[in-house]
C-alpha cells in the first residue's frame, strides 16, 4: 500500500471526519453535476474538432501542404493545451473548480470565433493555440471534481459518460461544420460555434457547484504547494502503472486524434464525397455509435473492475486490438459505403479506452493531485499523441506523395495500425504491474 493510501485510509477511518470526500459522504445531485460537465465537454470538442470538417477549405485558400494540416490540427492546440493544463490543475487542485471551467468555457469560445477571422495560416496557427490554452480548464479540474462526486467502483462508469461528450461534440462538429462550410464558409463556421460558449459561461459558474471544495479543507492530504508538479511527475515515473498508462494513453490518443482530423479529407479526397455527405455520414457513426461505445466501454470496465480493478485496462487494450481489421479494410477498399460501414466499428471501440485510463490515474493518484494527475496525463498524450502523431501522417502523406505522384494518405494512415499495437501492449502492462500491486506484502 502506498503512503497516500495509508494516509486516505486513517482519514476515512476518523469518525464523523470532515475531511471524508465528497464521494463517501454523499453529495447531491452528482448526475446532475456530472451531466453539466459533459455538456461542457462537448461544447470544448466541438471547438476543438470542427477545424477538421473545415481543413479542406482552409487548405484551398491558405495553398497548405499535409504537414501544415497535421501542425494546425496537433501542436498548434496540443501543446498549449497540455502545458496550460499543468497550471490549471495546480488552481484546480486547491479552489473552485467550477469557477475555473467557467472561465475557461469563455477564454476557447472566445479563441474559437477569432479563428474565422485569421487572414493567414500563421495567425490560424496562433489562434488555436489560444483555444487550446482556453481547453486546458475543462477536463482537468472536471476529472477531479468527477473522481470527488463517484466512489472508485462507479468511476470508470461516470468518467466514461463525460468521455462520451468527446464523441457527442465531435458529431455536432462535424453536422454543423458541414452544413456551415457549405452555406456560409469556414470563417462564419468557427463564429458560429463559438458564440454558445461565451453565453452559457455564466450559468456553469452559478449551476455547477464545487461541494466538495466547499466542505474540505484545502490540500488537505499533502504538505506543500510548492514543488506539486515535481512531486507528481516523480509518482508517475515510480508508479509502472501510470508509467504504462500514459505511455499507452499517449500512442492511443494519437490514433484517435490523427482518425479525427484525416478522416474526413481521406473521404473528400479518395471517395469524392461532398462535405456535407462527410459530415452526414460520420456525425452519426462518431454521435451515436462512438458515445454509445464509450458508455458500454465504461459499464463493462466497472463491472469487470469489482473484484480485480486490474481488469479495467483490459478493456481499454481490447478496444485496440477489435477494431484494427475494421480499420485497416477502410483504408484499402474502394466502394464508398463498404468503407463507411467499416469505419462504424473503429467509431463504436475507437474510444473506450478513455474511460479505464481515465478511472485508473485518478485511482493511482493522490486524491489532492487528481486535478494535477490528470493534467499530467492530458499533457503527455496530447503532446505525444494529438501533437506528434498527426504531424507525423501529415509528413508521410507528403512523403508518399512526392515518391508515388498520387495522392498519400490512405496510405500514410496505415500506419496507425502498428500504434494501436504498441497502445494495447503497454494497457496489458499497465493492468499487470497494477495487479501486482494489489498483492498484500
Amino acid at each position: 500500500m502506498t503512503p497516500w493510501k495509508q494516509r486516505e485510509k486513517i482519514i476515512l477511518d476518523r469518525p464523523n471526519s470532515s475531511e471524508l470526500p465528497t464521494a463517501m459522504t454523499g453529495v447531491p445531485r452528482p448526475w446532475t453535476t456530472l451531466l453539466l460537465l459533459t455538456a461542457v465537454f462537448v461544447l470544448a470538442n466541438i471547438d476543438r474538432n470542427i477545424l477538421a470538417i473545415l481543413l479542406p477549405s482552409i487548405q484551398g485558400e491558405f495553398a497548405l501542404a499535409d504537414w501544415q494540416l497535421g501542425l494546425l490540427g496537433g501542436f498548434a492546440f496540443s501543446l498549449m493545451y497540455g502545458i496550460g493544463g499543468i497550471f490549471v490543475s495546480f488552481a484546480a487542485d486547491r479552489s473552485n473548480r467550477s469557477r475555473i471551467i467557467a472561465i475557461s468555457l469563455a477564454v476557447w469560445s472566445m479563441m474559437t470565433m477569432l479563428c474565422g477571422a485569421a487572414t493567414s495560416f500563421v495567425q490560424l496557427l496562433l489562434v488555436r493555440a489560444g483555444v487550446g490554452l482556453g481547453e486546458a480548464g475543462c477536463s482537468p479540474p472536471a476529472h477531479s471534481l468527477i473522481a470527488d462526486l463517484f466512489p472508485d467502483d462507479r468511476r470508470a462508469l461516470a468518467l466514461g459518460v463525460y468521455a462520451a461528450g468527446a464523441s457527442a461534440g465531435l458529431t455536432l462538429s462535424y453536422l454543423l461544420g458541414a452544413w456551415l462550410v457549405q452555406e456560409y464558409g469556414w470563417r462564419l463556421a468557427f463564429v458560429a460555434v463559438g458564440l454558445p460558449g461565451v453565453l452559457l459561461a455564466p450559468l456553469v459558474a452559478m449551476a455547477a457547484k464545487d461541494v466538495f471544495r466547499a466542505r474540505t479543507r484545502v490540500a488537505v492530504f499533502s504538505s506543500a504547494l510548492r514543488g506539486a508538479f515535481t512531486r507528481n511527475v516523480a509518482l508517475i515515473w515510480k508508479d509502472r502503472v501510470l508509467r504504462h498508462v500514459f505511455i499507452g494513453a499517449s500512442l492511443a490518443a494519437g490514433v484517435s486524434a490523427s482518425t479525427i482530423l484525416f478522416v474526413p479529407t481521406y473521404l473528400m479526397r479518395t471517395h469524392q464525397m461532398s462535405a456535407l455527405d462527410v459530415g452526414l455520414a460520420l456525425g452519426l457513426l462518431s454521435g451515436i455509435i462512438g458515445s454509445s461505445g464509450m458508455i458500454i466501454g465504461g459499464w463493462v470496465a466497472d463491472r469487470l473492475g469489482r473484484t480485480d480493478p486490474a481488469r479495467r485496462l483490459w478493456v481499454a487494450a481490447a478496444a485496440k486490438v477489435i477494431a484494427l481489421p475494421a480499420l485497416f479494410l477502410f483504408l484499402t477498399v474502394d466502394d464508398t459505403t463498404t468503407a463507411l460501414w467499416l469505419y462504424a466499428f473503429p467509431a463504436l471501440v475507437g474510444g473506450i479506452w478513455l474511460g479505464p485510463t481515465y478511472a485508473a490515474v485518478q485511482s493511482q493518484s493522490p486524491p489532492d493531485s487528481r486535478a494535477m494527475g490528470a493534467a499530467l496525463l492530458l499533457l503527455t498524450y496530447n503532446i505525444i499523441g494529438f501533437g506528434c502523431m498527426p504531424l507525423l501522417i501529415g509528413a508521410a502523406s507528403d512523403i508518399v506523395q512526392r515518391a508515388s505522384g498520387q495522392d498519400g494518405l490512405s496510405s500514410a494512415m496505415l500506419l496507425l495500425v502498428p500504434f494501436s499495437l504498441w497502445s494495447a501492449l503497454h494497457f496489458l502492462l499497465g493492468s499487470r504491474h497494477m495487479r501486482r500491486n494489489a498483492i498484500p506484502l
